[in-house]
């Protein structure tokens, strides 16, 4: 799930075993060109927290055909 509003992301996670919050500072629009000026890359795919495969792993599903 993912909540733009921190009182949302928190009180989404308030009750015992609900998860966690990331909590995150906004990054200027400014800040943004100065990077890509400077030629700054971000990671990829870098609001992906899960696991992802290594690249050019090839995976089959077993048991079709």
């Amino acid at each position: 799930m993912h909540l733009h509003d921190i009182r949302q992301a928190t009180e989404a996670v308030s009750a015992p075993g609900s998860g966690s919050a990331l909590l995150l500072p906004v990054i200027s629009e400014s800040t943004v060109w100065e990077l890509a000026g400077a030629r700054v890359l971000l990671p990829r795919k870098s609001t992906s927290f899960g696991p992802k495969p290594a690249a050019g792993l090839a995976m089959r599903v077993l048991g079709l055909s």
